[in-house]
């Protein structure tokens, strides 16, 4: 029995999807299958050829400097160090840590680093590397309201440093997904609806409603997939010029 099983998932260049569902339903599961890490059993999958970089639900920090958590052993690139600590808000975090700055030096496991540093890290480091495509495993959940907003804007929205890269996010929180170009609900390891943009509304008191009831909000009147189309994650090339 597959653990994930999916019906004619098209993903087009260049877009924000958004990946929704109840705990256990298959979120991380998906995003270990376009990177290759389960087995597959039936179907295809055609990414093209394109270059990923994913975000952990769960942030891996290791015993280095704060830059060095970022670099993880590339090439630094000021400019787009800089960029990238500033999507993720990371300037006010490195202004505290006094004259070492983000030199300090990070306990195992990111021991003297707070909840909210480790996923906004982990986040830097997928953000650092330019990719075609960054897969994003819940990256907002782990800071607080006024800050994840701020990432959003700055990072994974229509005008923040993603913006022309094809972005999958991976959340609960729905109130995130209204300027999304496609939202995937799964359910049990099954795609059970799609919606594109303008097909649904978000409310802002989103945030204050249980899960369950802001994902059938989410999906209200919209169209279920048709069970029986054919397997295929599909990203267009990038243009050359």
């Amino acid at each position: 029995m597959p653990c994930l099983s999916l019906s004619d998932l098209t993903i087009e260049q260049g877009t924000f999807v958004g990946i929704v569902g109840p705990v256990g339903s298959g979120k991380s599961s998906l995003f270990a299958a376009i990177l290759g890490e389960m087995n597959l059993t039936d179907g295809q999958i055609n990414t093209n050829n394109s270059s990923f970089s994913f975000a952990a639900q769960l942030p891996w920090i290791f015993e280095d400097t704060f830059r060095n958590n970022i670099l993880l052993n590339r090439p630094f690139d000021q400019q787009r160090y800089r960029n990238v600590l500033h999507a993720c808000c990371l300037d006010d975090d490195i202004s505290v840590f006094g004259s070492r700055g983000d030199l300090i030096m990070i306990g195992e496991n990111g021991i003297n680093l707070s909840g909210g540093q480790k996923a906004r890290v982990s986040l830097a480091r997928a953000l650092y590397t330019d990719v075609d495509i960054y897969l994003l495993d819940d990256p907002l959940s782990a800071v607080d309201h006024k800050i994840a907003k701020q990432i959003y804007e700055k990072c994974i929205g229509p005008y923040g440093l993603l913006k022309n890269k094809t972005r999958l996010i991976a959340t609960h929180q729905t109130q995130f997904l209204s300027e999304s170009h496609q939202i995937i609900y799964l359910s049990y390891g099954h795609i059970d609806k799609q919606s594109c943009l303008n097909e649904y509304s978000i409310r802002e008191n989103d945030t204050n409603r249980n899960e369950d009831s802001r994902l059938s909000s989410l999906f209200d009147d919209h169209k279920s997939m048709d069970d029986n189309q054919s397997i295929i994650v599909d990203e267009k090339p990038l243009n050359d010029g």
